[in-house]
């Protein structure tokens, strides 16, 4: 579900609580509304998540040195980001509508490592892919496979 969908369901009553990531708060504290925190992912880890980028097998094939030039130039991004990290935050800031306080507190440069897989980053992937298992949202498989698959 998406931001969009869950604020007005949660502020509706139709959902008893929901999850945000911290880049998300700024925009529902602006409502103004009393929300009641039960947990944060700085403090819990377990709901802290990881992002990644997938390619299909059929675009794979068609540019098959699309990962490493994509790997190339994120790592470049990331880079200059933190090479110039007031400059990247004021212009997060004015992107998310938000300040840098908040940008920086809330997507901190930090959660961007240069690693493509990192043992965080692996374990929140498995914690997600047990979820959808269990919700039967998915087939389980094998992260580990897919990461060497990656040429990591």
């Amino acid at each position: 579900m998406l931001q969009a969908q869950f604020t007005p369901a949660f502020e509706a009553g139709s959902l008893d609580a929901i999850v945000i990531p911290p880049t998300a708060w700024p925009a529902i504290q602006k409502t103004g509304k009393k929300f009641n925190i039960i947990a944060k992912s700085e403090t819990t880890p377990s709901l802290q998540g990881t992002g990644l980028t997938v390619i299909s097998e059929k675009e794979l094939a068609a540019h098959p040195d699309l990962p490493t030039i994509y790997n190339t130039l994120r790592v470049k991004a990331l880079r200059y980001a933190e090479a110039n990290s007031g400059a990247y935050y004021a212009w997060a800031a004015k992107l998310g509508n938000t300040t840098v306080a908040i940008e920086e507190q809330t997507a901190p440069l930090s959660g961007n490592p240069v690693a493509n897989f990192t043992a965080a980053g692996i374990s929140q992937l498995q914690g997600t892919l047990n979820f959808l298992v269990s919700e039967k949202e998915a087939k389980a498989f094998s992260i580990q496979n897919w990461e060497l698959q990656s040429g990591n």
